[in-house]
């Protein structure tokens, strides 16, 4: 559905997933998802370096959410 918007439909559920739960990290969104780890890692990597997330390590795993900059 957005797809067009976001550039591929791994971005679109990485970023519908955050805007649901607020945070999550790689593994957990990969389940939810159903989609391979490393296409999920690829987009938070992505979107992390275009600044429209930001991710902080909790017990050595890394978690995302949205920059809040842009809220």
């Amino acid at each position: 559905m957005l797809e067009a918007l976001f550039g591929n439909k791994t971005k679109e559920k990485v970023l519908l997933y955050l805007y649901t739960y607020g945070e999550g990290y790689a593994q957990e969104m990969r389940r939810e998802l159903d989609l391979p780890l490393r296409s999920v890692q690829l987009q938070l990597k992505l979107l992390e370096e275009g600044s429209i997330l930001v991710c902080r390590e909790r017990d050595r795993t890394l978690v995302y959410q949205f920059n809040p900059r842009y809220h």
